[in-house]
């Protein structure tokens, strides 16, 4: 049985709910019996107990559920100091007019666009042009934080500060990137779940030792009327793994504020609409586990896609229909304990992603003053803000590359998280300092797109070492 598997019934058997932990693992043991659920690489903890416990009959017997609450105290009480801690790091996170910058690739995603600007992939590299993203002085005005792959935690600046020191004194929190990637399910080789969760309250303790603040794990899924997904199987697996992911980071031995990111990618032929009408639903699958989990919804935030059109869609969304779509989604399945909404740039172009971002800032009465402005506010109590990777990084990695300069490199980082900043408050009004302009940014290599074969073979093989020592990674993802 997968470690995550059984750890999520471990999140919702502390948490008091045996009932649901009970279904739950019974009816993933059923799925990965037949094939449906791929497995992961099991912690140390009783993962046997729990499959000859259920194997024995429908229930989940009290010796096991025991087991599970001493292995894992992953869902006991906050107290009220720890949950004000939480409350207080997501709140930082949503400053007015400040963002969350994205650089938290893989080291073979980050590596295939270094390649692809004529670098090479190495570590020096790597930290050359981190060091260059995160170095601008005035940073911290527009940026409440950074997520940062774990290898970034321990790089260091020319000047010998740690980069978590460099973001630290900008007054910048630090984020970690604690998923291990994806992994694709065995019957539905299009759909993933997302690897890390075995030793992930371990490492979530050795990352806010190194300054970490607050956490990020990405779940994908993907709509496909025709191959009917999101499968049932997929939404469920994915939403219990973020829920469980968001407990173990809020967990009193970690401490660390979980951004939850289920993406739902923009492949396909399907509308705007079409988009939003399934994020209502997989927001709902997500919030309901995290109710069940016991997650502290003031501690966390949430990392959505903006309703947009799929990449091979006879007819685009206009702005006004992603904005609306977007906000109408949120309204309908985001709880106003949820203190921000940061949203991914998803493959839009820099241009793109800052102006819609700009225009949904203003539909939610950002910068609207007067009875109309608190009126759009009450409808939209969450704060609104950007977490964009690629929409803060190409035209930085463009000027890097191609010999422009460190110095030119870190003025276009600061200029992107600036413009996005003023978007944040509904206040940008260009010119946009992007020189990539209205071009894609679009990565088709972001979910499992692999034949069944290579699905099942993944997903039979043990997770191959990552650059970093110790990290589980499914190749070829991202």
């Amino acid at each position: 049985m997968s470690s995550s598997v059984v750890t999520t019934g471990a999140v919702l058997v502390a948490a008091g709910a045996a009932g649901a932990a009970t279904a739950f693992l019974t009816t993933t043991l059923r799925q990965q019996q037949k094939g449906v659920v791929a497995t992961d690489t099991p912690p140390a903890i009783a993962v046997a107990a729990a499959e000859a416990s259920l194997s024995k009959g429908p229930t989940l017997g009290e010796a096991t559920a025991q087991h599970l609450r001493e292995a894992l105290e992953v869902a006991k009480q906050l107290t009220g100091e720890q949950k004000a801690e939480l409350e207080a790091i997501a709140q930082q996170l949503t400053a007015p007019g400040k963002g969350v910058l994205a650089a938290d690739e893989s080291v073979s995603t980050i590596g295939k666009r270094l390649v692809k600007a004529g670098l090479q992939n190495d570590f020096e590299t790597r930290r050359g042009y981190r060091e260059v993203l995160l170095s601008h002085p005035d940073l911290g005005q527009y940026l409440a934080g950074a997520i940062l792959h774990e290898e970034t935690l321990d790089q260091v600046h020319s000047d010998g500060r740690t980069f978590v020191q460099v973001l630290s004194d900008k007054g910048v929190l630090v984020g970690v990137k604690t998923d291990r990637g994806l992994q694709p399910l065995i019957q539905s080789p299009t759909e993933t779940q997302t690897l890390g969760m075995g030793d992930l309250l371990e490492r979530s303790r050795r990352y806010r030792a190194k300054g970490a603040r607050f956490a990020k794990w990405r779940a994908v899924l993907r709509l496909d009327a025709a191959a009917g997904t999101p499968t049932d199987a997929a939404l469920a697996l994915n939403a219990a793994q973020l829920a469980q992911y968001a407990a173990l980071s809020q967990a009193s031995a970690a401490g660390l504020v979980p951004i939850v990111e289920p993406e739902l990618l923009i492949e396909g032929t399907h509308s705007a609409a079409e988009f939003a009408a399934c994020t209502e639903v997989i927001l709902g699958e997500v919030y309901a586990a995290l109710a069940k989990a016991q997650v502290h919804l003031e501690g966390t935030l949430l990392k959505p896609q903006m309703a947009m059109a799929g990449i091979g869609a006879p007819s685009k969304h206009t702005r006004e229909e992603l904005v609306a779509l977007t906000l109408a989604a949120l309204r309908r399945r985001v709880p106003p304990a949820v203190p921000g909404v940061v949203f991914l740039s998803g493959g839009q172009s820099e241009e793109e992603a800052t102006g819609n971002l700009n225009a949904i800032a203003r539909a939610a009465g950002v910068g609207v003053a007067g009875a109309e402005g608190e009126a759009l506010r009450r409808r939209h109590p969450w704060s609104l803000s950007f977490s964009f990777g690629r929409s803060l990084q190409a035209s930085v990695l463009q000027v890097w590359s191609s010999g422009g300069g460190a110095a030119a490199a870190i003025d276009i980082a600061g200029a992107l998280a600036k413009a996005n900043a003023q978007a944040q408050q509904g206040a940008y009004e260009g010119p946009h300092p992007s020189l990539t302009g209205a071009a894609s940014l679009h990565d088709p290599n972001r979910g499992w797109q692999g034949p069944p074969a290579a699905a099942a073979a993944a997903a039979a093989a043990p997770p191959a070492p990552d650059t970093v020592k110790g990290a589980e990674q499914a190749t070829p993802l991202s």
